[in-house]
C-alpha cells in the first residue's frame, strides 16, 4: 500500500503535466502520443490507491482533466484492438470510472456512449465483457458509478451495438477508428506511427 505522501506527491506531479494539455489537441493527436503514458500512469496510480486517497486525486480533478480522461479511454478503446492490447482496453475503462467518480460528470454526456466502444473493443479482442466491468467496477467510489458500469449496461446485438450510440468504425491506414456519425474523422487517428529503433 502506498503511502499518501508519496500517493500525493506522484498524484500532484501527474496532473500538473496533464493540465498542460490541451482537450482537443489531445484527441486529435496520432495513437498512441506522449501524453498518453500520462494518463497510463494516474489509471494505475488510481488502482493502486486507497479509498481516501481515490477520493483526494477526484478532488483535484478540473473539467480539462475529465475531457482528457473521456478521449482517452476512447482513444484506448482503438488502441487496444490495433494492438491487441487488453491492458490498453483496461487503462481505458479505469479512466472512465475516474472521470465518472469526479462527482460533476454528468454520466448522460458521453458515458454511456464511451463504455459502450469498450464493450465494443472488449468482444473484439475476445474478452469477457462482464468480468473486465466487473473488476473495473471495482475501482469506483462513487455507487453511482458502480450501478453504470456493472452490470454493462448494453442491451443491443453486437451487430448495432454502435448504431445505438451514433458512433460508427472504419478500418484506417493505421487500424480500428471509431467516430461520430456524421463528424469528420481527426487526421491524427488516421495516421501511421513510425516504430523507434
Amino acid at each position: 500500500m502506498m503511502q499518501d505522501d508519496e500517493f500525493l506527491s506522484r498524484a500532484t506531479e501527474l496532473l500538473r503535466v496533464i493540465k498542460t494539455i490541451k482537450p482537443s489537441e489531445y484527441w486529435e493527436s496520432p495513437l498512441p502520443c506522449p501524453p498518453d503514458e500520462s494518463v497510463v500512469q494516474v489509471c494505475d496510480l488510481y488502482f493502486e490507491a486507497t479509498r481516501l486517497q481515490r477520493e483526494v486525486l477526484i478532488s483535484s480533478l478540473s473539467e480539462e482533466i475529465s475531457a482528457i480522461l473521456g478521449f482517452f479511454a476512447t482513444r484506448m478503446a482503438m488502441l487496444s484492438v490495433r494492438q491487441r492490447s487488453p491492458s490498453a482496453l483496461w487503462h481505458g475503462l479505469v479512466a472512465r470510472i475516474i472521470q465518472l467518480d469526479w462527482p460533476w460528470t454528468d454520466p448522460r454526456d458521453g458515458a454511456i456512449p464511451g463504455l459502450v466502444l469498450i464493450y465494443h473493443s472488449a468482444m473484439k479482442l475476445g474478452i469477457d465483457p462482464d468480468d473486465l466491468f466487473a473488476s473495473a467496477g471495482e475501482v469506483a467510489i462513487r455507487q453511482l458509478t458502480k450501478d453504470i458500469v456493472y452490470p454493462p449496461r448494453v442491451h443491443a446485438t453486437e451487430d448495432n451495438l454502435l448504431e445505438a450510440i451514433w458512433w460508427d468504425e472504419t478500418d484506417g491506414p493505421a487500424g480500428l477508428v471509431y467516430h461520430r456519425k456524421g463528424r469528420p474523422i481527426p487526421a491524427g487517428h488516421l495516421t501511421l506511427q513510425r516504430k523507434v529503433g
